[in-house]
């Protein structure tokens, strides 16, 4: 079954023969990968002639932007690092979709 967030409907296809439903099988069992459940955020850049400020990047897996709660979260590791933080959510193409940071800039 291919269920693409993009699309009105569902495609149903491959369940016909043994290589499908091994396809099947295996997108059942990455259901359970925690790799697949947890974002992927790692150190993107750390200024340290600077302002010490930290850049976290979170690459989207199939789009899946990062929660909402981010903020919260950043505002955990503002505190811990004890420098200025930033948190950007980039698609597997390098495009930046959201941007969160601490402390939080005046607009």
């Amino acid at each position: 079954m291919l269920d693409d967030d993009r699309e009105s409907e569902l495609e149903i296809e491959a369940i016909h023969n043994e290589e499908g439903y091994r396809m099947v099988r295996q997108l059942l069992a990455d259901q359970y990968n925690l790799g697949n459940n947890e974002p992927n955020i790692q150190v993107y850049n750390v200024d340290l002639r600077g302002n010490r400020s930290l850049t976290l990047r979170h690459i989207q897996h199939n789009r899946k932007p990062i929660n909402e709660k981010a903020q919260d979260v950043l505002k955990h590791v503002y505190r811990l690092w004890g420098f200025p933080v930033r948190l950007e959510s980039v698609t597997p193409d390098g495009e930046v979709t959201a941007m969160y940071q601490c402390p939080v800039a005046n607009t």
